[in-house]
C-alpha cells in the first residue's frame, strides 16, 4: 500500500498491444456463449460473483425483500458520493473549498434518498459538524494525494460507459469512479494507457480490485482497448492498492461473464442450481432452510 495516489496510477509493467477490433471480437465471444433462454438480464460484478459463488445465493437475493442499509453502510456510501460530486464540480471549475461544498451539499435534501435524508435529519448539531469535517478532510486528502485528479483534460468522473448490452444481457459498471488517460492507437494495434480508479471509504483490499473486473472489460469493449491499470483508493485511510491489467486476468473476467449467464439460465429454466456453503451463507436469505448452509459456522 502507498500514501500517494499520484504514484499508484503509474503503470509498472510494459503494456502489450491489443489488435484493433479487440472490443468487437470480445463482444462476439461473449454473445456466442450467452444461452438463448437466459431471458432479459442485468448483471453487475456483484451479481456475477454471487452466482459463481453459490447459485442459491443469487437466487435468494433475486427474490428477497430489500433490507434497509445499516447506518454504517449509509455513512460509507456518503463519503464516496460526496467526494465524487466534489470532483465533478471541481473539474468544471465550480467547486468551492471542500468544507463549503460539503456544507451546501448536506443541506440540500434533494441530494439524498429518503433513508439517508432521515439519518442526516436525526443527527444532532455536534454530529453534523463532525460529519462535515470528516467529509471535507477526505476530499482534501484526496486532492493532496493526487492534484491532477481535477484536470478535466485527462480525467473523467465515472467509467467511459456505464453499461453495455450484449444479446439479452445488460452489463452494468458500478466499481469505476474515475477514468484517467486513454489508450494509444498504433498500426493495427492499440496500446493500453487508461487507468481506472475506484474510491472506497476505508481501507482498500485486493478483493476490491477483483471487483473491478467487469469495469475493465466494459472499458475495453467501449474503447477497443482494455485499461492498463486498476487502482483502489481509501479516502479516509489514505491507502491504496493497484495492479496492472494482464491478459490472463482479463480472460478470467470474460470467462466470468460467460459462466454467470450460463448458470443463471440453468436456474431460470430448472436445469439445476449449484449450491455450496461458505461465509456467504451469513447473508443469504435461504440460510435457515438450505441443506448445505454454513451460516452457524460464521457467527460474526
Amino acid at each position: 500500500m502507498t500514501e500517494k495516489l499520484a504514484g499508484l496510477v503509474i503503470p509498472v509493467l510494459e503494456p502489450l498491444g491489443y489488435r484493433q477490433g479487440w472490443g468487437t471480437a470480445t463482444v462476439a465471444r461473449i454473445r456466442q456463449d450467452i444461452p438463448e433462454d437466459v431471458g432479459r438480464l442485468t448483471l453487475c460484478q456483484q451479481n456475477i460473483d454471487e452466482v459463481l459463488t453459490c447459485g442459491g445465493l443469487w437466487q435468494g437475493r433475486e427474490i428477497a425483500t430489500e433490507i434497509p442499509a445499516h447506518v454504517f453502510l449509509l455513512h460509507r456510501e456518503l463519503v464516496v458520493r460526496v467526494t465524487k460530486e466534489y470532483l465533478e464540480a471541481a473539474i468544471i471549475g465550480e467547486a468551492p473549498k471542500p468544507i463549503d461544498f460539503v456544507r451546501r451539499f448536506l443541506r440540500t435534501e434533494a441530494n439524498f434518498d429518503p433513508l439517508t435524508a432521515t439519518w442526516l435529519f436525526l443527527q444532532g448539531e455536534f454530529e453534523r459538524v463532525e460529519l462535515e469535517g470528516e467529509l471535507a478532510m477526505a476530499i482534501a486528502h484526496l486532492l493532496e494525494a493526487w492534484p491532477q485528479i481535477t484536470d478535466g483534460t485527462q480525467v473523467t468522473i465515472g467509467p467511459v460507459l456505464e453499461d453495455t448490452s450484449i444479446g439479452n444481457v445488460v452489463f452494468e459498471v458500478d466499481t469505476v469512479d474515475v477514468t484517467f488517460g486513454d489508450h494509444r492507437m498504433g498500426v493495427e494495434v492499440n496500446w493500453p494507457g487508461a487507468v481506472l480508479v475506484r474510491l472506497v471509504a476505508l481501507y482498500p483490499s485486493p478483493k476490491d480490485l477483483e471487483e473491478m473486473a467487469l469495469g475493465a472489460l466494459v472499458h475495453g469493449i467501449a474503447t477497443g482497448c482494455p485499461p492498463q491499470r486498476l487502482v483502489v483508493w481509501g479516502l479516509q485511510s489514505g491507502r491504496g492498492v493497484a495492479m496492472d491489467v494482464e491478459r490472463d486476468w482479463l480472460e478470467m473476467a470474460i470467462a466470468g461473464t460467460q459462466l454467470a449467464t450460463q448458470a443463471i439460465a440453468n436456474i431460470r429454466n430448472d436445469r439445476g442450481v449449484v449450491v455450496q456453503g461458505g461465509e456467504h451463507c451469513t447473508t443469504c436469505p435461504f440460510s435457515n432452510s438450505c441443506d448445505v448452509s454454513e451460516a452457524d459456522e460464521y457467527p460474526f
